[in-house]
């Protein structure tokens, strides 16, 4: 299922601040019964197929899920090439639906 900008109206996060459709960048396809989101100024989480945010905003950038993890980066470079923007992170780590975090990568170099 795919769901476009104009269909979200309003995410009311836990600390009680509010996301309106005019702060969403993107949706992607639900994986898993979950979806990517990007909420402008404050990153990418995941919300479920009723539109609720399952997983708060607070990545730098996020992946699929798949077989219930998704690996998700707490830091983001990017690096613009011909029209295109492409990110990589040297801090990822695995999350599962809950948010709960499985595994810690860090490249160092």
């Amino acid at each position: 299922m795919q769901i476009k900008k104009k269909e979200i109206k309003t995410f009311i996060f836990s600390d009680g601040t509010m996301a309106t459709e005019m702060e969403i960048n993107y949706i992607g396809e639900f994986n898993d019964g979950l979806a990517m989101v990007d909420i402008i100024d404050k990153g990418y989480g995941y919300i479920d197929e009723n539109l609720n945010l399952i997983i708060p905003p607070n990545y730098a950038g996020v992946n699929e899920f798949s077989n219930g993890v998704a690996v998700v980066a707490l830091e983001r470079e990017e690096t613009i090439d011909e029209n295109r923007i492409f990110f990589s992170s040297k801090k990822w780590i695995f999350l599962d639906k809950d948010g709960k975090v499985h595994f810690f990568y860090w490249n160092k170099s």
